[in-house]
C-alpha cells in the first residue's frame, strides 16, 4: 500500500437510506463505510490545511473518488465459477439441469448474469407406489388394481421402460377403539418394495390380506407419512418421478384422532418401519394435513388419491391442500388413472418447470423465461434438445443481520433434482473488518474506532472524536438535537429523538409524522366502550377523528358519536359501564369518575357533558353525565350520589282486598238471595193453605171425582136357576 493524503472533509458517514442501480460499477448511496468499496490510493496530495497523513487504504463510493482521488481504485470483482458433476447411480442417468452448482461473489448494485441449461435425458425413471385401503370393503376392487400395472406398461411403452412399481397397504392403527384385538388391523405394510417386474406387482396384489376395523375412517395418513419418508425401504430412487396412488372407500384421520387411541406423541416425520411395518402406530398421532403436504414438496412426490364416489368431497377439498396432489374417481375403469400418470410423466419431459426457493429479501433473481406454471408456451422442450435459461441475479442492499453468504436454489418442480446458488457477499471494506480496526486509537483522542483513515467516533463526539456537548451531534457537530418540533413542550411528541432537526420514531411501527405524534394505529380512535372507529361516523387522521359531513346529520365530538337526535345511542352504548362505577364493582382505570351532588351536577364545569341516565336495580335510575379529556381522550364519567327510586307498593293489602272484597260480596249476595227465596216460599205456602182451607173437599161435591170400583157384565151368566 502506498502512503495517503487525503482531505478529511471529503469523508462523510451518513446512513443509508436506498440503493439504487443504474450501471453495474456504481453504487448510489449515502455514503457509507458499511457499503462502498476500497479505494487504494498511492502518492495522492492535496493543498488542504485540514488533512492529516494515513497510510492505508480508504473506504468510499466509486463515484465519490473522481475529485481528491488520483491514485488506483480497487473495485472489488464480482466472480462467478460453475461445477458440474454427473450423477452415477443404479439408473447411470445424467443430471437434466446444469450446471448444478454455482458460487457466485458479489457486491449490492452489481447485476449478475448467467445461463443455465436442461437437457431432458432418454428413459426418465418414473416410481409408482400403489397404497391401497386394505380393510374388507376394498376386497372388490382388487381385480381393477391388479390391471393397473399391465395398463400403465402398455402406455407408458413409447416414452420410457425405466417404470418401477410397488405395494404399500393400511388398515387402521391397531387400538381401541378404532379397532378390537380380534380385528386384523395396522396402520401400514410395506408389501412389494419398488420394482421393474410387472409380474411381481401382480403376485403383491393377490398376496395382500385384507383386515378389518370398528369406524369409517382409515389410518391412510399414517401410511402415506411412512411411504413418502422411508426412502430406502419403499426404494425410491434419488432421480425420478414419485407418484404415490391411494386407492381407498373411505375417509382419512388426521390429526389430534390418535389421542383417543393412545397416540399421545406427535407425528415426527420420520421413517419408524421394522421388519416392512410401522412400529409407532400406537403411540404416535396421525399426521397433519399441512405435515403430509410439507414432506410431499420436499419428496417431490405426486400424490393421487383414488377414492371412491362416496369420499370424493373430503378428497376433492384435500387436494386443494396437499401440495402436489389430486383426486380420481376409484371405480371399474382403471383407465382414468392410467392416463394422469402417462399425463404426468409426458409433462415432466416435454415441459420444463422451475421454482425458485430460499431467496432472501435482498436478492433479486429472476429467469427469462421464467418456466413457472404460467408460462406454458416458452418452456416446451423436445427429445435430447437442450433448453437455455437465463439468469439475472442483483443484490440490491447487504442484509441488516451482516450475513455475508446465502444459498439459494433452482429446482425442477416435481423433482428433487435442483441447481444451488452459494452467495458470498461483499459488504465491507477490508479496511472496515475487525482485525484492521483500532479501538480507541489516538488519531481519535481515544474516543472511537479507526477504520480505513476516518475515526467512527463514540457517542455525541465528531471529527476528531472531539466532544460536541449535549446539543450539537454528527461528524462536525452540525446537527442541532434541539430543533425538532414539540408537541405541548415535549419534544418529537415523547415519542422518538431529535436528531439533526428531525424526528425519529423510536417505533415507526407505532408513531409516525414529522413530530412522531401520529398514531399508526387506529386504537385512540375508537371511543371507550365502543368498537368503531370514530363511532363509524368519520375518519381516523393523526389519532384525531375527523367526522363526515353529511346533509342529514351533523356528527360532531372527539370520537363523532353525538348529533341532534341520535345522543340516546352513545348512552346505551356505556349505560352498563357507568352503573359497574357508580356500584364499584369494575375496573376504571381507564376512567376519571367524579361523584357530586344533584345540585353541583348543573354547575356550569359541567354545561358540555352530555347527560344520560341508566336504569339500577330496585327501581331506581342513576343520572350521569359524560364527557371526553381533550388531550388524553380518556372518558369522564360524571356520576350523581342520589339514585332516583320509586318506591314499589305492596301488592299483597290490595289483593287480599279485592279477594276479601269479592267474597263478601258473594256471600252476601248469596244470602240475601236465600232470604228472598224463603220470603216468596213462605208466602206462596200461606196462599196454598188458605185456597185448600176455602174448599170443601167431599166425594159428592168433587166434580172430578170418579169412583175407583168398576163393574162389568158378564154375558154368559144367567142369573140364578
Amino acid at each position: 500500500m502506498a502512503d495517503v493524503t487525503v482531505a478529511d472533509v471529503k469523508v462523510t458517514d451518513v446512513k443509508v437510506i436506498d440503493v439504487k442501480v443504474t450501471t453495474f460499477k456504481t453504487i448510489y448511496v449515502e455514503v457509507t463505510a458499511v457499503q462502498a468499496i476500497d479505494v487504494k490510493v498511492a502518492n495522492d496530495k492535496t493543498t488542504d490545511d485540514k488533512v492529516y497523513n494515513h497510510k492505508g487504504p480508504r473506504c468510499e463510493s466509486k463515484e465519490n473518488t473522481t475529485n481528491w482521488c488520483n491514485g488506483q481504485v480497487y473495485d472489488p470483482p464480482t466472480v462467478t465459477s460453475f461445477e458440474n458433476r454427473i450423477e452415477k447411480n443404479q439408473n447411470s442417468t445424467q443430471a437434466q439441469l446444469s450446471p448444478q452448482t454455482i458460487k457466485i461473489t458479489t457486491r449490492p448494485g452489481v447485476s449478475v448474469s448467467f445461463n443455465i441449461s436442461y437437457t431432458p435425458i432418454e428413459d426418465y425413471p418414473l416410481d409408482v407406489y400403489y397404497l391401497i385401503d386394505t380393510s374388507y370393503t376394498m376386497k372388490r376392487y382388487t381385480k381393477t388394481l391388479k390391471q393397473h400395472s399391465q395398463l400403465l406398461q402398455k402406455l407408458l411403452s413409447n416414452f420410457t421402460n425405466n417404470v418401477k412399481l410397488g405395494i404399500g397397504s393400511f388398515v387402521e392403527k391397531p387400538a381401541m377403539p378404532y379397532s378390537m384385538p380380534f380385528h386384523e388391523a395396522y396402520s401400514f405394510r410395506n408389501d412389494l418394495t419398488l420394482t421393474k417386474n410387472p409380474d411381481s406387482f401382480k403376485d403383491g396384489i393377490e398376496r395382500i390380506s385384507f383386515g378389518s376395523n370398528w369406524d369409517i375412517p382409515e389410518a391412510t395418513f399414517d401410511a402415506l407419512m411412512q411411504a413418502m419418508v422411508c426412502t430406502e425401504l419403499i426404494g425410491w430412487r434419488n432421480i425420478s418421478r414419485r407418484i404415490i396412488v391411494v386407492c381407498t372407500d373411505s375417509v382419512y384421520h388426521s390429526a389430534g384422532d390418535g389421542l383417543m387411541a393412545g397416540a399421545y406423541k406427535r407425528n415426527d416425520m420420520k421413517c419408524h418401519m421394522k421388519d416392512n411395518e410401522y412400529t409407532e402406530a400406537s403411540t404416535m398421532d396421525y399426521p397433519s394435513v399441512g405435515e403430509i403436504s410439507k414432506v410431499a414438496k420436499d419428496e417431490s412426490i405426486k400424490i393421487i388419491f383414488a377414492a371412491t364416489k362416496e369420499a370424493q368431497a373430503d378428497y376433492e377439498r384435500l387436494q386443494s391442500k396437499i401440495y402436489g396432489s389430486i383426486y380420481h374417481v376409484l371405480g371399474e375403469e382403471t383407465k382414468n388413472i392410467a392416463e394422469y400418470i402417462k399425463n404426468s410423466y409426458v409433462d415432466l419431459t416435454q415441459n420444463l418447470r422451475l421454482d425458485t426457493t430460499n431467496v432472501p429479501d435482498y436478492v433479486q433473481l429472476s429467469l427469462n423465461p421464467p418456466c413457472d406454471l404460467n408460462d406454458f408456451h416458452n418452456c416446451k422442450v423436445k427429445y435430447r434438445e437442450t433448453k437455455n435459461i437465463n439468469v439475472q441475479l442483483l443484490v440490491k442492499y447487504c442484509p441488516k443481520d451482516k450475513r455475508v453468504q446465502d444459498v439459494l436454489e433452482i429446482k425442477l418442480m416435481g423433482l428433487k433434482e435442483k441447481i444451488v446458488i452459494e452467495l458470498q457477499l461483499h459488504c465491507v471494506c477490508e479496511c472496515e473488518k475487525e482485525v484492521n480496526t483500532i479501538s480507541n486509537a489516538t488519531q481519535c483522542n481515544a474516543k472511537g474506532k479507526y477504520q480505513c483513515g476516518i475515526c467512527n467516533c463514540n457517542e455525541n463526539r465528531c471529527g476528531k472524536c472531539i466532544d460536541c456537548g449535549s446539543r450539537y451531534s454528527g461528524r462536525f457537530c452540525e446537527s442541532d438535537d434541539e430543533s425538532c418540533p414539540r408537541v405541548r413542550g415535549v419534544m418529537c411528541a415523547g415519542n422518538g429523538q431529535c436528531s439533526g432537526g428531525i424526528c425519529e420514531c423510536s417505533d415507526p411501527s407505532q408513531w409516525t409524522g414529522q413530530d412522531c405524534a401520529c398514531p399508526v394505529s387506529d386504537v385512540g380512535c375508537i371511543a371507550p366502550q365502543s368498537e368503531k372507529v370514530c363511532s363509524g361516523n368519520g375518519k381516523c387522521v393523526c389519532g384525531e377523528c375527523v367526522c363526515d359531513d353529511t346533509t342529514t346529520r351533523n356528527y360532531t365530538d372527539t370520537f363523532c358519536d353525538y348529533c341532534d337526535g341520535c345522543a340516546q345511542r352513545r348512552c346505551e352504548e356505556i349505560n352498563a359501564y357507568a352503573a359497574c362505577a357508580y356500584n364499584e364493582s369494575c375496573n376504571t382505570t381507564d376512567t376519571d369518575v367524579t361523584f357530586l351532588d344533584e345540585k353541583e351536577m348543573s354547575s356550569s364545569a359541567w354545561e358540555l357533558a352530555k347527560s344520560c341516565s341508566a336504569p339500577l336495580e330496585e327501581l331506581c335510575t342513576l343520572s350521569y353525565k359524560y364527557k371526553y379529556n381533550k388531550y388524553t381522550k380518556r372518558l369522564q364519567l360524571i356520576l350523581q350520589k342520589q339514585k332516583v327510586c320509586v318506591t314499589p307498593l305492596d301488592y299483597k293489602i290490595p289483593l287480599l282486598s279485592t279477594i276479601a272484597a269479592v267474597l263478601a260480596v258473594g256471600l252476601l249476595s248469596a244470602l240475601l238471595w236465600k232470604v228472598l227465596v224463603d220470603l216468596h216460599d213462605a208466602k206462596e205456602y200461606r196462599r196454598f193453605e188458605e185456597q185448600f182451607n176455602a174448599v170443601n173437599w167431599n166425594e159428592n161435591g168433587n166434580p172430578l171425582y170418579r169412583s175407583p170400583d168398576t163393574t162389568f157384565s158378564n154375558p154368559v151368566f144367567k142369573g140364578d136357576r
